[in-house]
């Protein structure tokens, strides 16, 4: 058996001479842009498979980058990393790891870390044709791999594309990451619980460990403690979709689930936020969870990002792979402000639009058939077993033209309502992303008017 031995893996820089013959070689593909001389850094995360931070660390060439890292950038344009296209960063950073001492690895050690890459992506979607978003991954990749953010949620109301940014996010910095498992919470319907909670470790475990295993004969304890000694002996990437789903709060009342499971899901919210560790959990949900709202900080390791709407430009670019549609400017800000930019909402009315009216902008609008069954019903979704203080702040803000600051929506309520009660409802439907807050003043989503008040 092949003996282990400590190696320095290598980090280094592009020399100049390497520099140049990558712009060469990019000069020379479609992703060139010749106005700025230059590919973007998402043209070439999606050539390479690197993410933009890794990319914009290679091009500054101050920070050393894994050997491993520049060998993969040259193989996306078909070249070979030579010795004279890298040297070292000043200050010369190294890092110890164990290698098999064998005749092949001898010769690939300097040059190359180990792979042993486990990758899972379960029902994640495919974001191929991903539009838009470049400031949140941007500011996501830093929280990711500058910060080193252990917990990020992504919450949003229904349809805001959660799940598609945290994929594609995934996609992105999936080299910086040992492991990568993506898993929906979300039952497979209305009627169905959610996955037992022991079922649900059993996964994680073998995926996160690569293993394959029948369910572990341990307790629910002991199985949290498994996991989160994983989260900690290796850098993994997990992605948890519709957390929502095992919330006390959004579980359909037609669904139960065993208060123990909810209790323990609860348990595990908080481990993954206040516990140590060096992997990076992302959550997306239509509410953002209280059990890990106490963590949430600047420098505390655990941040939360509400997710809005998408521009007029990248709706069209969505919507051009369904088909042409005609319709003036003017015609496509009125429809993409009216449904606050939803990507899913707006897919759907797409579909009425070229079903019914010719694929005319103008002919949709003056059916004023603007709200859907389907529409609807997923709006319902979001609104559905509100309070009598919810739904009254609710229709207070829909029924306003302009922001209302705190005491302004209070006079607007029932004098029942204390300021603790419109306090702690506040902070209930801006969880839920039912109430935007600005400067101290609160308002609703355009859509949430509009289907309000229609």
């Amino acid at each position: 058996m092949p003996t282990l031995r400590q190696r320095c893996r290598k980090v280094a820089i592009l020399t100049q001479q390497g520099f140049q013959k990558l712009q060469t070689a990019q000069s020379q593909t479609n992703l060139w842009n010749d106005f700025t001389k230059s590919c973007t850094l998402a043209a070439l995360s999606e050539q390479t498979g690197l993410s933009t931070h890794t990319l914009s660390k290679v091009h500054a060439r101050k920070k050393g980058v894994d050997l491993q890292t520049l060998a993969r950038y040259f193989n996306g344009f078909n070249l070979t990393l030579e010795p004279d296209d890298y040297m070292p960063p000043r200050g010369h950073e190294e890092t110890t790891i164990l290698v098999p001492s064998t005749p092949e690895n001898e010769a690939l050690v300097t040059a190359f870390p180990p792979q042993n890459h486990v990758v899972s992506w379960g029902l994640a979607p495919d974001v191929s044709m991903f539009c838009g978003r470049t400031t949140e991954l941007e500011t996501l990749q830093q929280w990711v791999l500058e910060d080193r953010c252990r917990l990020i949620t992504l919450f949003g109301i229904v349809g805001i594309g959660k799940t598609w940014l945290a994929t594609k996010l995934a996609e992105q910095i999936q080299p910086e990451f040992k492991v990568l498992v993506w898993r929906s919470l979300q039952p497979i319907s209305r009627s169905h619980s959610p996955l037992p909670f022991g079922d649900f470790l059993d996964d994680l475990i073998n995926n996160l460990t690569g293993e394959s295993h029948p369910s572990i004969p341990e307790n629910i304890n002991a199985k949290i403690r498994k996991l989160m000694d994983i989260l900690r002996r290796k850098r993994c990437l997990l992605i948890l979709d519709n957390v929502e789903s095992i919330l006390p709060s959004q579980i359909p009342k037609i669904a139960s689930i065993n208060d123990y499971d909810y209790e323990a899901y609860s348990q595990l919210l908080k481990h993954l936020a206040q516990a140590k560790h060096q992997s990076c959990v992302i959550l997306t949900s239509q509410v953002e969870p209280t059990e890990i709202q106490p963590f949430i900080g600047e420098n505390l390791g655990v941040h939360s990002l509400g997710v809005r709407g998408l521009q007029v430009a990248d709706i069209q670019q969505m919507l051009n792979a369904k088909g042409k549609f005609q319709g003036t400017d003017d015609e496509w800000n009125r429809l993409v402000e009216y449904y606050d930019g939803n990507p899913l909402i707006l897919a759907l009315v797409a579909t009425t639009i070229q079903r019914f009216f010719d694929s005319s902008l103008t002919n949709f609008f003056n059916h004023k058939t603007l709200i859907s069954e389907d529409i609807g019903e997923l709006l319902d979704e979001q609104l559905s077993a509100l309070s009598v203080p919810a739904q009254q702040i609710i229709k207070a803000l829909a029924t306003q033209n302009a922001p209302l600051s705190f005491s302004q929506l209070r006079s607007h309520l029932s004098h029942s309502i204390s300021g603790n009660t419109l306090l702690g409802t506040l902070e209930f439907l801006k969880a839920r992303a039912l109430v935007d807050t600005t400067s101290a003043l609160f308002s609703l989503h355009p859509l949430l008017i509009h289907y309000l008040t229609s």
